[in-house]
């Protein structure tokens, strides 16, 4: 209440300060009327609003709401005193409430004179006004739109016509509400002296608007003051408007005054923003915590970097607080709450491994950390409470104070809802209470305050003081969240201590994440000489061309590559000349690991403004030789196996062998490397497109880029336009109409058109249709996180550490009261609770599904024991490069089935049995069983399959192919005939099923007891 009233106070005197200094005296009534009003009502209210303030945090593990009681030693020798009544808290509220009661009674007092006034006295209605005749001899004033004159004056026409417009404008802009609210402020805040000054400020603006609208009717101004100085009284109208003679020489002025409409926009702005000021200045603020996970404000010089990583090391000064900690209790023994708890959080959460081998651990706990709120009420028996009245053997208090026993006479047992107390030794007695029994009594009141609600008590506490260390850190260098981290701990603690019906009750909310630590990164350098030989000196470190890109990658390697573009400069010298096309190469080489600036004795390239080094008109040399005969030969051999060996399975769809990494690589580069006429010559590329993915540099030469300098051509601006009209109309119409879907582009064609774009002139540009704003690319399916790894259940932290970043997680507080970690999986939330297992949106473990049934083969499908839900095994679908995930399942004559267990070759089958199909089944949600379809004969491909299956909109898909073929040493025997199916293998459905029909239905009874599988069978 006291930091209330000295900033509305504050307030108050500012904005008085500005009206008497700028405003009072101009002619803009209108706007001071809203100015003085408006100024009363920021002052008491600004204060009590919120700003929010976000802040950007570092992601946090969230908190382990573990249910094991934690021990506490805690010094806490309370002593009870003896409250007088009249405290001076009490005797100032006795001081304020006479003061409310003494000027509202003059309020209603004044109120009713008026009204009486007006029933008593002669009334004579004049359009929206009504005039009140008095007898008494009396000053013309106001009071909403009653006008009180003097009957003898008025009959005789001897009130001026100006002095009713004056009174008549009271009533028309209804001054007298401005009073009613002032005479109510002053009501309650008669102590604020600014209330009196607004009070009279506030008056007299009102007579600055009647004499105005006087004088806008045309009345001579030197007539109308004379007739104000007949007319004006010193006589106080509390509720009402009058003309005050105290006030006519100030009204004279300003009659005068003329203020220019320029001056009033000024005055007008800068109040505003004066209020504005004020507004944040005097407001409290909310901090509403963002992660932040890029790095921001980062330049060339100095890097400003928020960390996302936790404490990883205790500071020397926390270190030596919990030496000292150590120290102290070995030598007494004794343990302090407080000094207890900030070691237990420095070990627990702020040492590293090394520095807890360094140091003792803190004593275990021997007393469990008392909770008030959990104290049960004990009623007082009827006999405990007459024993009480003994004031020889028994000092009694009441809700935490001490009273005469005679004081219970005004109770009985019943108005106590708990009691607690015990016998003192003689030797532990005061002189003060020399009775050997000592008990407190508490009312329902009392008890609540005073037990129930001392753990909301303590939480907002600590709360507070966490909030209020946040706003200190945020103001600072932000170098060291270290108390910040304790001062969380302990609210943490104190919030586990609450059930879940408590935090919904009260509304509990968890202490917000601590602000990350802010490190500075300043810039580096990387020298790099050409040497006549055509290699480098990396830093003093010999590199040739094919090993550049490896040695400067194990440079700075501590900062992120969006670092390095921030800080890193490359200074490249030459022992001979400097060539174009030696920079060209550096520059294209180390693009990818991040650099700011490269400088050479006759340029300087800033990447991050988007230069690039010098092109001389001339064709650029090509850097790496042809491939040679035997080359290209060997390549040919090469690809003429592998595509010979590639099977169409359906449409676009290619099943495609097993190859050689490190000979797909060579033959990449080899191919790259190629002319467009031994392209054209040579066998065709088995993995188009793969020569230009990253990782077959030590094979394919880095040329210059030949377009970064070239402006684009009006050939390649046509052939842009045409493209990206076409998108942006297809993008707007996908934007317009959510049933139309947006336009499939290839990477290809974003990158082609994006440099032609990059390439031209502003005035090209601006001729030219804008660049399509194409829509990020729908995100990959949520990767499941297993919940065991080789036979042992993983830990939570695991499954946390585990988790992927482009995975939506976070903490939320079940029903059970516990903090449960969960991610997003296809839609559907998943919780895991401290022990690492799944649970239901209660907090309740869910059971594992059954095991599956044994398979008769000693060949049997490996199946994880998981606790169910998304978090177990998965089918070991075969995945392409696009299209719909495939399983294939074989049947034999003899009625054995096979499923495919090898992702990279669908030739190698695995024994399996009924059961375990049904099992996986039992694993997919309901929305992938919408999209499973079973394909059992060429006729199902006809009925659910339209487009090839890499078609877009099947890649959610799940393909079950049921295939004919024998079992024999793990591998399947092949059919030879194919008369309808375009698949590798005979589907089990064509050509006649006599042998397979028994088999086939026993599949199919699996198959439909998941009604949402889509089957022929």
């Amino acid at each position: 209440m006291d930091i209330y009233l000295l900033k509305s106070t504050a307030i108050l005197a500012i904005l008085w300060v500005l009206y008497v200094l700028l405003l009072e005296k101009e002619n803009m009534h209108r706007f001071k009327r809203f100015y003085l009003l408006t100024s009363i009502v920021a002052a008491f209210y600004i204060p009590l609003l919120s700003i929010t303030q976000y802040v950007y945090v570092e992601p946090i593990d969230g908190i382990n709401f573990s249910k094991k009681i934690i021990p506490f030693i805690i010094d806490d020798s309370s002593q009870i005193t003896e409250t007088q009544f009249w405290t001076l808290e009490r005797l100032l509220w006795s001081v304020y409430a006479l003061g409310v009661l003494v000027f509202g009674i003059r309020f209603l007092s004044n109120l009713f004179k008026i009204i009486k006034t007006i029933q008593v006295n002669e009334k004579e209605k004049q359009s929206f006004i009504t005039l009140v005749l008095l007898k008494q001899l009396i000053s013309p004033h106001t009071f909403f739109n009653y006008i009180f004159l003097n009957k003898s004056k008025f009959e005789n026409n001897d009130v001026p016509k100006e002095v009713l417009v004056h009174e008549e404008t009271h009533a028309k802009q209804k001054h007298s509400l401005d009073i009613l609210f002032i005479e109510l402020m002053q009501m309650i805040f008669w102590f604020q002296p600014f209330i009196w000054l607004y009070k009279k400020r506030i008056k007299l603006n009102h007579e600055f608007l009647a004499d105005q609208a006087v004088v806008d009717k045309g009345f001579e101004p030197s007539n109308y003051q004379n007739t104000l100085l007949s007319y004006s009284t010193n006589q106080d109208y509390s509720l009402s408007s009058a003309i005050h003679y105290s006030s006519i020489k100030k009204r004279f002025t300003v009659m005068k005054t003329q203020t220019s409409k320029h001056k009033k926009w000024l005055l007008s702005l800068f109040i505003l923003s004066i209020l504005g000021i004020l507004f944040y200045s005097f407001s409290d603020s909310e901090i509403i915590e963002i992660e932040k996970t890029t790095e921001k404000n980062l330049t060339a010089q100095t890097v400003t970097q928020t960390l996302s990583s936790e404490n990883d090391r205790a500071s020397e000064t926390l270190m030596n607080e919990y030496k000292n900690f150590i120290k102290e209790f070995n030598e007494t023994r004794i343990i302090y709450g407080d000094a207890y708890e900030r070691a237990i959080i420095i070990y627990n959460q702020l040492m590293s491994d090394e520095q807890r081998a360094s140091v003792e651990k803190y004593p275990d706990r021997i007393i469990p950390k008392p909770n008030l709120s959990k104290v049960k009420a004990k009623n007082p028996t009827a006999s405990q409470f007459e024993a009480f009245k003994n004031r020889k053997e028994y000092a009694i208090w009441i809700d935490g104070k001490y009273v005469p026993n005679t004081e219970l006479d005004n109770y009985t047992s019943k108005d106590f809802v708990h009691v607690s107390g015990s016998h003192v030794y003689k030797n532990a007695r005061s002189e003060k209470f020399p009775q050997p029994n000592q008990y407190h009594l508490y009312t329902k009141a009392g008890f609540k305050a005073i037990y129930q609600d001392s753990q909301l008590k303590r939480y907002k506490e600590a709360t507070t003081t966490y909030s209020n260390a946040i706003k200190t850190y945020l103001k600072g260098n932000q170098t060291d969240n270290s108390e910040l981290i304790i001062l969380k701990a302990k609210a943490d603690d104190i919030y586990k201590t609450f059930s879940s019906t408590e935090i919904k009750t009260n509304n509990i909310r968890t202490a917000p994440p601590v602000p990350a630590k802010k490190i500075s990164h300043t810039a580096r350098s990387i020298s790099i000489k050409v040497l006549d030989d055509g290699s480098y000196l990396v830093d003093g470190k010999k590199a040739s061309k094919k090993s550049l890109v490896s040695t400067v990658n194990q440079l700075h390697q501590d900062v992120t590559s969006e670092v390095r573009n921030k800080i890193i400069n490359i200074h490249l010298t030459f022992a001979d000349k400097e060539t174009e096309d030696e920079v060209w190469f550096i520059y294209n080489a180390l693009k990818n690991y991040g650099f700011h600036r490269l400088v050479t004795k006759n340029q300087e390239v800033i990447k991050s403004k988007g230069n690039t080094p010098f092109r001389s008109n001339k064709k650029s040399k090509i850097q790496q030789k042809l491939p040679t005969a035997k080359e290209v030969a060997e390549f040919n051999i090469w690809a003429k196996k592998i595509n010979s060996d590639t099977k169409i399975i359906s449409g676009n769809t290619k099943h495609l062998p097993i190859v050689d990494e490190k000979k797909l690589i060579k033959y990449a580069g080899i191919y790259n490397r190629m002319s467009a006429q031994q392209k054209k010559n040579a066998e065709q590329m088995p993995f188009p497109g793969f020569e230009n993915i990253k990782g077959t540099e030590t094979s394919i030469s880095i040329e210059p880029n030949t377009y970064q300098q070239s402006p684009a051509t009006v050939k390649e601006i046509a052939s842009y336009n045409t493209w990206a009209k076409k998108m942006n109309t297809q993008i707007n119409n996908a934007k317009a109409n959510t049933n139309v879907a947006y336009p499939i582009i290839k990477k290809v064609e974003i990158e082609k058109y994006k440099s032609i774009y990059q390439r031209m002139t502003e005035a090209q540009r601006t001729k030219s249709e804008a660049f399509p704003n194409i829509p990020p690319p729908p995100p990959p399916p949520p990767i499941k996180i297993e919940q065991y790894k080789k036979g042992s259940k993983k830990t939570l932290s695991q499954i946390i550490k585990e988790t992927p970043k482009n995975v939506e997680s976070g903490y939320e507080v079940l029903d059970n009261g516990e903090s449960h970690y969960y991610i997003i999986n296809k839609g559907k939330k998943i919780y895991y609770n401290k022990d690492g297992y799944i649970t239901d949106d209660k907090g309740n473990v869910i059971p594992p599904p059954p095991p599956p049934v044994p398979a008769p083969t000693p060949v049997s499908i490996k199946v994880n024991k998981s606790k169910g839900g998304p978090n177990a095994d998965d089918i070991n679908f075969r995945y392409y490069n696009t299209g719909p995930r495939k399983v294939y399942i074989s049947i034999s004559k003899t009625g054995e089935f096979a499923i495919v267990k090898n992702e990279f070759n669908n030739t190698l089958f695995e024994a399996t049995t009924l059961s375990e199909i049904e099992h996986l089944l039992s694993k997919l949600s309901d929305e992938e069983l919408k999209n499973t379809f079973i394909f059992s004969s060429y006729s199902d491909l006809k009925k659910y399959r339209n487009k090839p299956s890499s078609t877009l909109e099947y890649q959610n898909d799940i393909e079950i192919w049921l295939v004919k073929a024998e079992l024999k040493n793990g591998s399947i025997v092949k059919d030879i005939s194919f008369p309808k199916s375009n698949t590798i293998f005979q589907l089990a459905n064509d050509n006649g099923i006599g042998e397979l029909k028994p088999y086939l239905q026993k599949l199919a009874t699996v198959f439909k007891k998941y009604k949402e599988i889509n089957t022929t069978l």
